[in-house]
């Protein structure tokens, strides 16, 4: 059976309240990214390694293993590298991709894309960005071409290159590193329960961040940065346009944020609590409410709607607990028309949580004043309540085990 709060020797006979203010950051969420950088740490990680259909995957694809022949010709491999840049892509795993091929190296060399020699390459084989590496065969030789068309461009005359420029490089054009991305963040430090965002997401696709900043949203910098991109919520986060070079990247962060005219990222899917910067105030802190039956030690808790929304990313500041018996229950019930008991009311702060949408339309009634009560009863189908109209307890489970509110792959309630 499970034990009921002592009254509150402060309050009316009946009342009682269990209020609690938490700081705890939910580090199990992404350090507060929220379900959308939830899903992109995993999509980002998919993409990134074998790329979308009709993209160019970001990483040396891995050319088939060919057993060599007698007849199977040598070739020879000159890389371009960029010694100035260390932390450009290794061309190294160029030479490896290639060398899986089965094919016969007669010889392997080295040039700086500074050097004369690697600029007569670059401008002789028009190549775009660097590291890079180029194979010499003999000009028309059909099992080459076959073999390394799949993942090399062929450039003429028996020279093929890596067709795919992947970051961190050199743009020979622009004559620049491209890939290397600044990540600004944009913090309330008055905030203490706001969203910490992540780069983990992005950090553990393989991606590096080249520099990162923080800046205080009430600051010259801050306020700078917010009136330039229009920034309406803080905590906030910036890459520089160097992240366009993530091409996959770019594809699945674009869901979640907006670029500028200038290149620039802006993330925009606010995950609560957050400061809405329009009104200045703190959003998504949310107050729960439960009506409860001390004389129906059977029914089930009302705390489990709090659980639920917390696995979806909801943040509660406050509950508060009252007797179906006491003044301040009462009041609820006359208040909201409530018919069956327990039951929980949440407040309009539950709104600014896309996680919940679903939930709340299907299972909770939005009331005049904002707030939102359950009363989709039929949602917890081994739940044991009373029906206030007839004062009788409705059975449906004789166990005091946890309920679970049962929720599909789209957020929907699964109700038999």
């Amino acid at each position: 059976m499970k034990k009921r709060p002592k009254p509150s020797k402060n309050m009316p006979k009946g009342d009682r309240k269990v209020a609690h203010e938490t700081s705890r950051l939910r580090l199990t969420k992404m350090h507060g990214m929220g379900v959308a950088l939830i899903v992109l740490a995993f999509a980002v990680l998919f993409v990134w390694f074998n790329g979308f259909p009709g993209t160019q995957p970001a990483v040396t694809p891995t050319p088939p293993v060919v057993t060599p022949s007698a007849t199977f010709p040598t070739v020879r491999l000159v890389k371009i590298t960029t010694n100035d840049c260390t932390d450009c892509f290794d061309a190294e795993l160029m030479t490896d991709a290639v060398k899986r091929t089965g094919m016969k190296i007669s010889s392997e060399e080295s040039v700086d894309y500074r050097s004369s020699e690697g600029q007569t390459l670059i401008q002789t084989h028009a190549i775009e960005g660097v590291p890079t590496l180029l194979v010499f065969v003999k000009a028309g030789d059909a099992a080459v071409a076959k073999e390394i068309s799949s993942f090399m461009e062929n450039k003429g005359g028996g020279v093929y290159a890596f067709d795919r420029l992947i970051p961190i490089y050199y743009d020979t054009q622009a004559q620049k590193i491209v890939g290397r991305i600044t990540a600004t963040f944009i913090d309330d430090p008055r905030c203490l329960k706001c969203v910490a965002l992540s780069l983990a997401p992005i950090e553990t696709a393989g991606i590096k961040i080249y520099r990162k900043n923080r800046v205080d949203y009430d600051s010259q910098p801050g306020r700078e940065l917010i009136e330039k991109f229009k920034i309406t919520r803080v905590p906030s986060l910036i890459l520089s346009s160097d992240y366009e070079a993530y091409e996959n990247l770019r594809i699945e962060l674009l869901k979640i944020g907006t670029e500028a005219e200038d290149g620039t990222y802006i993330f925009r899917d606010y995950n609560p609590p957050f400061r809405n910067l329009e009104t200045d105030e703190i959003e998504g802190y949310v107050s729960f409410i439960y009506i409860d039956d001390m004389d129906c030690p059977g029914c089930y808790e009302p705390e489990t709607h709090r659980r639920a929304m917390e696995n979806r990313g909801v943040n509660p500041v406050s509950e508060s607990v009252y007797d179906v018996n006491s003044i301040i229950g009462k009041e609820y019930i006359e208040k909201y028309g409530i018919d069956k008991i327990p039951t929980a009311i949440i407040s309009p702060e539950i709104g600014t949580y896309p996680s919940v949408a679903t939930i709340l339309e299907q299972i909770f009634s939005e009331e005049k004043d904002g707030w939102f009560v359950f009363r989709k009863f039929d949602a917890l189908p081994t739940a044991n309540y009373r029906d206030l109209e007839t004062g009788e307890i409705v059975i449906h489970n004789d166990t005091m085990s946890e309920l679970v509110i049962p929720v599909g792959p789209d957020g929907e309630i699964l109700i038999e």
